[in-house]
């Protein structure tokens, strides 16, 4: 359509006005197109391309199970403490409806409902909460999973066995909650802290045998393929127990013995005991007092959240443990130094 102006045929009082001459009438014409008295519909922006919804999204867990999400869900049931700290991490605590009674952190998870224990969760519980999700973590009790599978519930378990595993199961929540922003600004800045720990391991001398005990007595300890054992490995030291058939072995204490861990790391609390309780047991123990680690005062007890559980603050518990593994590299040197001053 052409832009057209129209014009009144009188003047304010209805008197006739003379005939304007060809070239006035150009210059009006032309004066209201560039003033844009009317427009032409040729001149109208496009319309913008409607966005397309990323979601319905499917999602693939670590038993190989595939569950499709119509929507980022509102209505959280997290079966781990691990989970439930990413979740929150992921500033998406807010649609927890439940959790386990070991999800103690941050502490508004203590405010949450729960729904039993990690091992051994309440179905009818879970399922009164109305979740449009639940995550758990392999290891979560399978006949009651199960039950929530048949029932229709989306599940998603996940099975993180490394630092970088823990770290990629945030980014893949972050997807899930539907805040990838979020989610992707929290684990850069947990990935350049590790990649720091990393930076200063590779400085290291040697690498020094280090022993996670989860138990003293008898001795339980981390094995190879678990996130401690990958812990271990980003701080610079070497697992004294990587020689296990199994992720969590009952070790031959005289094995260990013979190996002569230079470090070991005790989960604090995680059994249970108090505050330097596992520093006294060693030194008082006639087989542990030989050891290079306790003889250099090398027990290191660490909060066992920052280490057993492979969460957000495994970071933190990383950072603990590769100070301990610094420190055992250089002793050598040290006490040469002080030998040599002598």
């Amino acid at each position: 359509m052409t832009a057209r102006m129209t014009c009144s045929d009188g003047g304010p009082d209805g008197a006739p006005r003379h005939a304007a001459p060809p070239t006035a009438l150009a210059a009006l014409a032309l004066l209201a197109c560039v003033t844009g008295c009317r427009t032409s519909t040729s001149d109208a922006p496009a319309p913008a391309p409607a966005k397309t919804s990323p979601w319905p999204r499917t999602f693939t867990d670590a038993e190989q199970a595939s569950t499709t999400l119509e929507a980022p869900p509102q209505r959280i049931a997290s079966l781990s403490p691990a989970i439930t700290e990413m979740v929150f991490v992921l500033e998406a605590g807010g649609r927890l409806v439940g959790v386990t009674e070991y999800c103690d952190y941050p502490p508004q998870a203590k405010q949450l409902p729960t729904v039993g224990a990690y091992t051994g969760f309440s179905l009818e519980r879970v399922l009164s909460l109305k979740p449009d999700l639940v995550l758990g973590m392999r290891g979560t009790a399978k006949e009651a999973i199960s039950g929530l599978r048949q029932a229709g519930v989306p599940v998603l378990v996940y099975d993180p066995v490394s630092v970088g595993d823990v770290l990629d199961l945030m980014d893949l929540l972050a997807g899930i909650v539907g805040d990838e922003g979020a989610g992707n600004e929290a684990v850069r800045q947990l990935r350049a802290r590790v990649e720091g720990v990393q930076a200063e391991a590779a400085q290291l001398p040697r690498r020094p045998r280090v022993l996670c005990a989860v138990q003293i007595e008898p001795l339980f300890a981390a094995g190879p393929d678990n996130h401690i054992d990958d812990m271990i490995r980003l701080a610079g030291g070497e697992n004294a127990a990587g020689d296990a058939d199994v992720p969590w072995p009952q070790y031959s204490l005289e094995r260990m013995l013979q190996k002569d861990p230079e470090v070991i790391l005790v989960p604090q609390g995680y059994m249970g005991d108090a505050e330097g309780e596992a520093q006294k047991t060693l030194r008082s123990s006639k087989a542990w007092s030989g050891t290079t680690a306790v003889k250099r005062g090398a027990v290191v007890e660490i909060p066992d959240d920052l280490i057993t559980l492979p969460g957000p603050r495994i970071v933190e518990g990383l950072g603990m443990m590769a100070k301990a593994v610094r420190d055992a590299a250089t002793a050598e040197a040290s006490e040469a130094d002080e030998s040599a001053r002598q």
